[in-house]
Formats: structure tokens, sequence, C-alpha cells
């Protein structure tokens, strides 16, 4: 006597199965996933178990996150690559057309610097979602003068002269001497203040 079976296809490989047409749960016999057989009027069909099921959603999610992740990487890496070639070009621009001294600088850095802050703060979006801590600060340049790293002692000693030859000013009489105190003072304190910052 032969056994009555029902034909259905693998809701996972799509392999034909023959089936007693009592059954409730099997596994295929080609890639062993566990199955639920749904019967109907006039249908039998194959669908994925439950646990299969949450099991492959809560991977997709984790392999979302996952992919998300090392999105966040790749993009931190370039923006970090991105941060050193501008550190590198604003040394050479310093180096040649600064020369080390106290001068204001040139367009070319100007726009080197603020492309840097631009690159900082996406730096700093991309560590904050990854929940790092911030590699860089950005530089808040309130003077448009430069100075060199060594200077900080200079901004002391031209802050400490403008307020000497401010206090000497009404003694002699000469306004001039009260305005160029007070440059020199504003040249010390921004030397002092934007290399604290850095």
């Amino acid at each position: 006597m032969a056994i009555e079976t029902v034909r259905i296809l693998c809701a996972s490989c799509g392999a034909a199965l023959a089936i007693p047409p009592d059954l409730d749960q099997i596994s295929c016999a080609h890639c062993g996933t566990p199955l639920t057989i749904v019967h109907g009027d006039g249908f039998v069909a194959a669908r994925l178990a439950q646990a299969v099921t949450r099991t492959i959603e809560t991977s997709a999610a984790a392999t979302q996150a996952e992919l998300r992740r090392l999105q966040l990487q790749q993009e931190r890496f370039s923006v970090q690559e991105r941060i050193a070639d501008l550190e590198a070009e604003e040394r050479a621009i310093r180096r040649t057309e600064l020369g080390g001294g106290l001068v204001f600088p040139s367009a070319q850095l100007t726009a080197v610097q603020r492309e840097w802050n631009h690159a900082v703060l996406e730096l700093n979006r991309v560590e904050d979602q990854l929940g790092l801590k911030r590699s860089y600060v950005p530089i808040n340049s309130g003077s448009a003068v430069h100075f060199p790293q060594d200077a900080r002692p200079w901004g002391v000693a031209l802050f400490v002269i403008g307020f000497l030859v401010c206090f000497a000013a009404p003694f002699t009489g000469a306004m001039l001497y009260l305005f160029v105190g007070i440059v020199l003072m504003f040249v010390g304190y921004g030397a002092i203040s934007a290399l604290t910052r850095r």
C-alpha cells in the first residue's frame, strides 16, 4: 500500500518536498530549515517557522547596525585623513608665507583653517554617533592675526607694554599713546588667547 503524500515547496530554498498530509511541522530535507505546514481549503503550503522568522529579522537588524557602524568608521577614517592633509597644508603655508613671525594670514591660510574647522565638526558628529570621545576641538578663531606656537611670552610682553603706554598717556597729553597702548594690549591678548584655545 502506497503512503499518500502532498507536494509542497520549501519556503526557504524552493526545493520540492513530498510530505504526509497530516503533518504540521517539518524540516526541509535539502536546506534543513524548520517549516510550518499551513492547511487550507484545497491547498497545503509551507512557511518558515516563527522562530526562524524572528531569527532572520533579528539577524537582519544586527547586520544593518553593524553595516552602519562600519560606514561610520570608514567616514571617520576619511575625515581624519582630510584633517591630517589640512594640517600639513596649513604647516606648509605657514612656512612659506608667514616665516614664523606675527603677521596677518593670507586668504589661503584662512580658507584652510575654516575647512579644518568644518572637518573637525564633521568628525565630532561621526564620533558622537559611534559613541566615541571627541578627538579634536574646533578652533574659535576670533583673531585675524596669526601667532606662532612660541608667541605666548611675546603676547604677555605686548599686553604689559600696551598697558604701561596707556597708563603713561594721560601724563604726556598725547592721545596717540593711548591708541598705541590699546592696540598693543589687543594684539598681546589675542596672542595669549589664540594659543590657549589651541
